[in-house]
């Protein structure tokens, strides 16, 4: 069997290498939304939707007046409601905690993908991933050896046993 520790470890250290430029957590598109300022009053999270909501600071009592999208996405406001009407505001994460502006509805998105401009790499996460790499390649070479010895130390023992059993069988024993 092997030991639980460097499972464990391996586990980690895999999906640290997968995700090598995980800063922040959140869904492009998706968007925290509060009545009161500063992100106060009834709170929700919004997941990615094409919906136009028509709750903005102008529509009275229950208005939304914080918006915070999630990274990756952004959400226009607009003048009239089924967001229609002239943009007034468009905002990025973190969003914005007193909207001072008076605006009837709003949708979020995710930002569109630029599939033709050259992809902005941070080439210390690149050497971090590389590294967690090597060393989760060593572990493995380490597990695999360690399961080798424990497998041949299993199969040895079971041979003893077994040659144990049958002299006893063969001399009378119990």
């Amino acid at each position: 069997m092997l030991p639980t520790a460097p499972i464990i470890l391996l586990a980690l250290l895999s999906s640290a290498s997968a995700r090598p430029n995980l800063r922040r957590r959140g869904l492009p598109g998706a968007s925290y939304t509060c009545t009161g300022m500063n992100f106060s009053g009834n709170c929700q999270w919004n997941p990615p939707s094409d919906r136009c909501r028509d709750d903005g600071a102008s529509t009275g009592a229950n208005g939304v007046l914080s918006i915070g999208p999630d990274e990756g996405g952004s959400c226009i406001l607009f003048k009239e409601a089924g967001c229609k009407g002239t943009e007034i505001e468009t905002l990025r994460f973190p969003g914005l905690g007193n909207i001072a502006v008076d605006y009837a509805s709003f949708n979020c998105k995710a930002d569109a993908v630029n599939t033709t401009s050259n992809v902005d790499v941070d080439d210390e996460a690149n050497v971090n991933s590389n590294s967690t790499l090597k060393i989760r390649d060593s572990l493995l070479r380490v597990l695999a050896r360690n399961n080798e010895d424990q497998q041949g130390k299993r199969e040895k023992e079971g041979f003893m046993e077994a040659i144990g059993r049958l002299a006893k069988s063969v001399l009378g024993g119990n």
